[in-house]
């Protein structure tokens, strides 16, 4: 989010004025989040260049929160992008051939049951505040449409779901094909995946953890733990086997990430910047003594993923 990157780049420039720290601090932007990051920090996570500067905690994307609390996210959820092929026999649009001959027919009979599926999954997430209890699953393209005096004879659909913890990637496979069975004329298969990565721990076994609690009781603003909806590029990072925090300094907000009228207040805009300069210094200063020599130690793998 280019707000966040703005209140971070403001914050380090502020605190670069003001004061020392004991631990250098590294802002790195890198591109492509939207489409996976496979070709931003997904391979500068891996390069010399990344490991020789040693990282022992990072700061990522959060959430807004419309409420007055702030959530520091702290784990994510496995994505899964499903595509689904129907074929059928095509002709002429002015005719009107049984159904089940059609591309048409066991792709609406698939979204039934991803309706259904969704349908259940809304429900559970309209009675819970932590993402990682219910899956979310959209459809998100479809490819064949043809001029319109053809019916065509082949629809491809894609659908993403971002599964709850309790979901493993082969429990959605088998919840998936049991929407429509497999045969001549479905292929079902796994477009994308991308598998959850580990929890940050945050408790106070966590010195990371108590450095960020510390700041904001400073600050006077409460903050929980939780589960962002989506995948971030914090997913790189923790598979570095570095403890990451995703924090989006933005309350009073409601989330419109991708929507048309996306758009930040400036007085939370300049309250995000003054977060940051609170937190970062608290984590920077935090002592060698204080802190594990390997960072992976404050992280938590996953059993299901």
């Amino acid at each position: 989010m280019k707000s966040i990157a703005i209140q971070y780049y403001e914050a380090m420039n502020r605190i670069q004025q003001n004061t020392t720290l004991l631990r250098d601090v590294y802002m790195i932007i890198t591109p492509d989040k939207i489409s996976g990051s496979l070709n931003g920090i997904a391979l500068f996570a891996k390069t010399e260049e990344f490991k020789a500067i040693n990282v022992g905690v990072a700061l990522d994307v959060g959430i807004p929160t419309p409420t007055s609390e702030i959530q520091i996210v702290n784990q994510d959820k496995t994505q899964c992008i499903i595509q689904l092929d129907c074929y059928g026999e095509p002709i002429q649009s002015a005719f009107l051939p049984d159904v089940k001959t059609t591309a048409a027919d066991p792709c609406g009979r698939f979204f039934v049951g991803f309706t259904q599926f969704r349908e259940e999954q809304y429900r559970l997430s309209l009675e819970s505040e932590d993402s990682s209890e219910y899956t979310a699953a959209n459809l998100i393209g479809v490819k064949g449409v043809t001029p319109y005096r053809i019916v065509p004879s082949h629809f491809r659909y894609f659908y993403v779901a971002y599964l709850a913890h309790n979901t493993s990637i082969a429990d959605f496979n088998r919840t998936v094909r049991g929407w429509v069975p497999e045969g001549e004329n479905v292929k079902i298969s796994v477009y994308y995946e991308a598998t959850r990565s580990a929890t940050t721990k945050a408790d106070n076994t966590n010195p990371y953890w108590v450095a960020i609690e510390e700041a904001f009781k400073e600050l006077n603003i409460t903050v929980r733990p939780s589960t962002i909806p989506t995948t971030t590029d914090a997913k790189f990072i923790v598979e570095a086997s570095i403890p990451t925090f995703g924090i989006s300094p933005q309350r009073f907000t409601v989330p419109l990430i991708g929507g048309v009228n996306e758009r930040l207040s400036i007085t939370v805009f300049n309250e995000g910047i003054r977060i940051y300069q609170k937190i970062i210094p608290h984590l920077a200063n935090l002592p060698k003594d204080k802190i594990a020599e390997d960072p992976g130690t404050y992280l938590i793998q996953p059993t299901i993923i």
